[in-house]
């Protein structure tokens, strides 16, 4: 089973499940919005049935993978196809002035400029970073040299059985895992350019993503492609790519697509096939990393908010921020009863180090705030947030989209400074190293908010069944 023909069906799978869900596409933003969440919708449904259909041989996996998606490819276009809609008549949209359409495509060149050293770089370079060749690829090596599948297990189980492996992160999610692992016996060897092009793949496709959905939503087409450059121009995503291997990226363009269609079933809440997508989206954040539990709990919570009446929100916030300032009084508090609590009931393991994890204030974990401001892994993203919500209040006050967008954003912060502030992993702050991984899962959402907030106060007779109750 040749690689070209792995990638043409799951590419082909991805497009007819975004199809199926999000319906026909009946202009070319839709085509676009197909294409962009398609690529990534294919990436995760073929490692999806890699893992359900892993052979014992692996090298079977390859044909396995092929017939079942080739099936539900043919089987999610059809059901489109049968389903699409009468072609009706549309009024043309305003034609840019000639200003505004220069200006877009050198924005275009621009963005093409930042990938074609990416391409390079994807192209010649095996996997390089640390923890690309020394945790997420490990597991898919072993399984293609050995031409077997078998599960990892803990140190402690792997000294008590025979013929068991283990490594540092046997326990991290292995989805990543039997995407490499399908591609590699796709090819009939371990190519690492080859098995890295997904990076490449996912950055295309959080791109175009970004640009069809930020466009479906109201947003001009100038700012989308701005934020489609503001993306592909920062520093650490582009190095996620040209040193792939990370599952940063993914987890944030998964936090962002889920986003992006709920918010545009919100919009249009007749299509249904908005909130699947977003809920799956959403549900594979934890088999991607182990911290994508967090934006999930997180993305649900904030769906569940935004559905209820003004006594149902109240009172989510108000339980949000009691837990909160009750989980503070006693982590400050009552520090060692906390963590001798923790210890006793094994709650404060882990799996990396040998002492047990204690929680306590490290005003250390403060560096990533003003990392964040002044790394250049960002550029002036943040400082463009600060801007934009002293100069764009006002769209913030009457756009209820973006205030949902941005209690998440606030959210994921408030996170992550109790992560950094309260446990051991205020090192990573202090070093500036794992800390703005972390940072990257909002970064893609944080750009979306930015375009939201930039553009024309939605039209309240089209947005008051999408929006109903969160106001």
């Amino acid at each position: 089973m040749t690689y070209p023909l792995i990638v043409a069906l799951l590419v082909a799978l991805g497009t007819g499940l975004v199809v199926a869900a999000a319906g026909w596409p009946r202009d070319r933003l839709h085509w676009a919005l197909v294409a962009g969440t398609g690529l990534f919708v294919g990436l995760l449904a073929g490692a999806l049935l890699a893992g359900l259909l892993m052979p014992a041989e692996t090298a079977r996996l390859p044909l396995r993978v092929a017939i079942a998606a080739f099936l539900l490819a043919a089987a999610s276009w059809s059901f489109a196809f049968l389903r699409r809609p009468a072609p009706a008549a549309a009024l043309p949209p305003a034609a840019p002035t000639p200003r505004a359409r220069l200006a877009w495509w050198a924005l275009l060149a621009l963005v093409v400029l930042h990938l074609v050293p990416l391409v390079c770089e994807v192209w010649l370079r095996p996997a390089y970073p640390w923890d690309a060749w020394a945790t997420w690829l490990i597991k898919p090596r072993a399984w293609f040299l050995s031409g077997r599948f078998a599960s990892y297990v803990d140190p402690s189980a792997w000294l008590a059985t025979e013929g068991t492996r283990t490594m540092v992160g046997w326990n991290y999610p292995e989805l990543s895992a039997w995407l490499q692992l399908l591609l590699a016996q796709a090819r009939g060897a371990w190519e690492e350019p080859l098995l890295l092009l997904p990076w490449l793949a996912l950055l295309l496709a959080l791109l175009t993503g970004v640009y069809a959905v930020s466009r479906r939503l109201g947003v001009g087409a100038l700012p989308a492609l701005l934020a489609v450059y503001g993306l592909v121009s920062m520093p650490l995503i582009d190095s996620h790519v040209a040193l792939a291997g990370y599952l940063d990226l993914w987890v944030a363009t998964a936090v962002v697509f889920s986003l992006a269609f709920w918010l545009c079933w919100l919009h249009a809440p007749e299509r249904r096939g908005y909130l699947v997508l977003a809920a799956g989206f959403a549900l594979c954040l934890p088999l991607l990393k182990r911290e994508g539990v967090v934006w999930m709990v997180l993305l649900v919570a904030l769906m569940l908010y935004a559905r209820g009446g003004i006594r149902w929100r109240r009172r989510m916030l108000g339980l949000a921020l009691a837990g909160l300032a009750a989980g503070l009084v006693l982590v400050l508090g009552f520090n060692e009863t906390v963590n001798g609590w923790l210890v006793a009931s094994g709650l404060a393991a882990s799996s990396h180090v040998a002492e047990p994890v204690r929680l306590g204030w490290r005003p250390g974990g403060l560096a990533i705030v003003a990392a964040s401001f002044g790394a250049d892994n960002w550029h002036l993203l943040f400082l463009a947030v600060l801007l934009a919500l002293l100069l764009r209040w006002r769209s913030l006050r009457e756009d209820p989209q973006a205030r949902l967008v941005g209690l998440f954003l606030a959210s994921g912060w408030i996170f992550l400074l109790l992560l950094f502030c309260l446990t051991p992993a205020s090192s990573w702050a202090q070093s500036q190293t794992a800390a703005h991984r972390l940072v990257m899962h909002l970064v893609p959402a944080t750009v979306l908010w930015l375009v939201l907030m930039l553009r024309d106060s939605p039209n309240p007779s089209r947005t008051a069944a999408g929006t109903a109750g969160v106001r």
